[in-house]
């Protein structure tokens, strides 16, 4: 009679556990609704975030049930969501505050509804003015520091039609075990028709337009999306687009320094108040769009009946090897490997403590740090780089390797790229393969510019180590690699150094860089 007790006891208690946590779960996402409505207010009864949303962004199967099984996984578990926002200058907030880019905000405004459902979540920024996503996706373990959910890509505006670019980008965030997310600015695109392709293979992605693309298609006359949304916008356009700073903002470029304050919010003479550049009401109503959509993904999530019975599944599978049949890049790149930069932001990674000897440490042309940081912009991206003369040392950089077979220590991917200077080329910037001689253990490597990234330069070798040569492990039981580089451009030239990115041979590999199949 008391074991029949305890067992009615134990099932009772059981189905009361159940019942107490679905009703907390239904709490939890009452709370997350509640943050949604605070965004929704924002812009009144006329425009639905989240109608705006499910219609401008687009995500596969795989990458929905993925976020799914995270965000259930860290409700359970008082876990994390972390967003890594990556993009060039647009991203970067140049123009305005970066407090006021739409990275910073979405960070603000999803801290609430996540808080409610027992989350902590945080997207980190690290745009880069003037920049592509290369070596960006070389250096993403380095950039991002701990495993990010999703990683965006906003580099439309420099890449273009450059959609191997992209590829590359997308399997270096899968090989962190993150989610891809695309601003672009086409639906119908070869960029879509590759990540649809990979889609095939089980690979997750979400994509969306770019901060000025979004708000222009949005507010035109074109219908994309859902009917409702598209009805709210227009219905908003004809009764606010005389009197809509957002409009204006997008729609218009501003003529004169009243009219690029009222757009960016910031003081005269600031830079990148250009046309191209949105202002800080596109920029939050990006943010509140993606902020939207990922509060209601949570919320949804937290509904669902199967929620305390879940099986997670977080892992993404490895992607087929890259057909490098017509176009050179991905054969070309260091697809696993470390990377150490000089650019900031980042979270680990630095350059400069791999080197015996250096060359001074400068801010890349073109670089607007300094003025923003005069006028109090807060911008964080800055092309830190190191800057060689022909009256220069010759700079020493002592890469780790984690082989231990100490007769081969050379690295079998090496690539090193220079700072980009944004639209003009200094013209005594010596290009790296013609302005210097490269050595790894006293062996003379060649450098060959990387096709479609022309700031980067592949290592060319074949060639043993010295014999005799002593190396000094780490504490990590691993070796080290030397690489020398000695400026030989004319005296009034400079080159720049800004990454250097290495992979590392296995002790049953043959001698040989850059000529290995991948």
């Amino acid at each position: 009679m008391i074991l029949w007790s305890f067992f009615v006891w134990l099932i009772i208690g059981s189905n009361d556990a159940e019942e107490d946590s679905e009703r907390n779960f239904q709490r939890k996402a009452d709370r997350v609704q509640r943050a949604i409505d605070v965004l929704r207010n924002e812009y009144g009864n006329t425009i639905d975030l989240e109608a705006i949303a499910k219609s401008q962004i687009k995500i596969n199967t795989q990458a929905l049930q993925l976020l799914r099984g995270r965000m259930r996984k860290a409700a359970m578990t008082r876990g994390h969501f972390y967003v890594a926002v990556t993009g060039h200058s647009v991203c970067a907030g140049h123009g305005n505050y970066f407090s006021e880019s739409y990275g910073a905000v979405l960070n603000h405004l999803i801290q609430d509804g996540f808080m409610a459902a027992g989350i902590s979540s945080r997207a980190m920024n690290f745009g880069m003015g003037g920049s592509s996503s290369i070596p960006l996706a070389w250096c993403l373990a380095q950039v991002t520091g701990n495993v990010p959910d999703i990683v965006t890509w906003d580099f439309e505006m420099v890449e273009g039609k450059q959609w191997r670019l992209s590829e590359v980008f997308a399997r270096s965030v899968w090989s962190l075990g993150a989610i891809p997310f695309f601003f672009t600015d086409s639906f119908n695109s070869p960029r879509q028709s590759m990540l649809e392709a990979y889609g095939t293979q089980g690979m997750p992605y979400a994509m969306t337009l770019p901060v000025e693309q979004m708000c222009m298609r949005l507010f035109s006359k074109n219908k994309i999306g859902s009917r409702r949304a598209s009805q709210q916008l227009q219905h908003y356009v004809k009764s606010n687009f005389s009197s809509s700073p957002l409009l204006k903002d997008i729609i218009f470029a501003p003529k004169n320094e009243q009219e690029k304050r009222r757009k960016f919010n910031t003081p005269n003479g600031s830079p990148g108040r250009v046309k191209w550049h949105p202002g800080w009401r596109a920029h939050r109503f990006t943010a509140a769009v993606f902020a939207t959509w990922l509060l209601s993904l949570l919320r949804d999530t937290l509904l669902e009946q199967s929620m305390v019975s879940i099986d997670f599944d977080n892992n993404i599978p490895s992607p087929d090897r890259p057909n490098c049949g017509d176009a050179s890049l991905m054969c070309e790149s260091p697809l696993a490997g470390t990377c150490a930069t000089t650019y900031e932001p980042k979270s680990r990674g630095e350059l400069l403590p791999l080197l015996q000897s250096a060359w001074p440490r400068v801010l890349a042309h073109g670089d607007p740090a300094l003025k923003a940081e005069k006028l109090g912009l807060g911008y964080l991206d800055r092309k830190w780089t190191l800057q060689g003369q022909s009256t220069s040392q010759p700079l020493v950089v002592t890469l780790p390797t984690t082989t231990t077979n100490t007769a081969r220590t050379q690295p079998s991917s090496l690539v090193l790229c220079e700072a980009t200077t944004g639209w003009r080329r200094p013209p005594k910037l010596a290009a790296l393969d013609i302005g210097c001689t490269v050595t790894l253990n006293g062996n003379r490597l060649s450098l060959t510019k990387i096709r479609a990234v022309p700031n980067c330069f592949q290592a060319k070798g074949r060639f043993k180590s010295p014999p005799g040569q002593n190396y000094v492990p780490s504490v990590l039981g691993s070796t080290t690699a030397n690489l020398v580089i000695n400026v030989t451009a004319p005296p009034s030239s400079f080159v720049y150094l800004s990454h250097i990115i290495w992979s590392s041979l296995p002790p049953s590999s043959p001698i040989s860089l850059g000529t290995e199949q991948r």
